[in-house]
């Protein structure tokens, strides 16, 4: 397969929750294995992640959109990183397919100094 002889071995993919089957394409065609994550929210509403695999010694790619809801996407893909980074990954790399905040560096609306 194209691609997999630049990986090493112990690379995992994880998807967050908008982008599981994505994650899922990637990781078929790259030959790799999808770690399990579920993400929700407890009853005052604060985001959790639930990992099911080992990832110690890993490199762990997620991959993650900014879609909506916004905020709650970017808090889940910052628990996500500390859940793994707490779980022993050796490294994290965010894949972002869609970055929501892009446009900020715009002004909006008439400002005046």
């Amino acid at each position: 397969m194209p691609g997999t002889k630049i990986l090493k071995d112990n690379v995992v993919i994880c998807g967050g929750s908008n982008n599981k089957e994505m994650a899922r394409s990637v990781a078929g065609y790259l030959g790799k294995n999808v770690v399990e994550v579920d993400a929700g929210n407890f009853r005052d509403g604060e985001t959790f992640i639930k990992l099911h695999e080992n990832v110690n010694n890993k490199d762990v790619v997620i991959i993650q959109s900014m879609s909506k809801p916004v905020n709650e996407s970017i808090m889940e893909l910052v628990f996500t990183i500390a859940t793994m980074k707490r779980n022993g990954a050796s490294s994290v790399t965010a894949v972002i397919p869609y970055y929501a905040y892009a446009r900020q560096e715009r002004k909006v609306g008439p400002y005046r100094c």
